[in-house]
């Protein structure tokens, strides 16, 4: 049986370990930090809610595809019923790598009634010229601005809650 000399296999190590790095610090789309996001939210925030009180909730798939191009998946919107009467709503939210700047919008409602059936949403793409895209969420709201402009209001009082933020591995 021949022995390799020990330099050998420190020669091996410095070769595959040289090889390997590059592949190691690049970011694929395998890596990104694309998944699921939900939030809930209840129609009147400030008592101790639990899981039966009216509200809403909103569950979904963020995928980014490039530093301007991303989209929203298998997103479900439910209102929650006993009825309070209120209809609810999912938005995303989008941050720009440029401080200061971001979008919102626009809204999706639900059908308004506990009878409806959750609502449901393939795929919504998101894209941009001007700006990379540095993380997203979604928010579920409770329209609580009672005869202020119906389900167009786009009143401050509205009940809301948001998803944790996901990050884009492109930027």
């Amino acid at each position: 049986m021949s022995r390799r000399p020990k330099w050998w296999s420190m020669r091996v190590a410095a070769v595959l370990t040289a090889a390997l790095t590059p592949l190691a610090l690049v970011a694929s789309p395998a890596a990104a930090d694309d998944g699921w996001v939900s939030s809930r939210v209840w129609t009147s925030p400030d008592i101790q809610p639990d899981a039966n009180d009216p509200g809403g909730h909103v569950r979904g798939y963020l995928n980014f595809n490039s530093r301007y191009v991303m989209h929203v998946e298998d997103v479900t919107l439910k209102d929650i019923c006993p009825g309070d009467g209120h209809l609810v709503y999912w938005f995303l939210e989008v941050d720009y790598t440029l401080e200061g700047h971001g979008y919102k919008g626009p809204k999706h409602w639900s059908e308004g009634t506990c009878d409806s059936p959750d609502e449901h949403w393939d795929s919504l793409s998101f894209e941009t010229t001007n700006y990379q895209i540095q993380k997203a969420r979604l928010w579920v709201c409770v329209n609580t601005d009672e005869g202020s402009g119906g389900i167009f209001d786009t009143g401050d009082s509205d009940a809301c809650n948001q998803t944790s933020w996901r990050g884009n591995p492109y930027t």
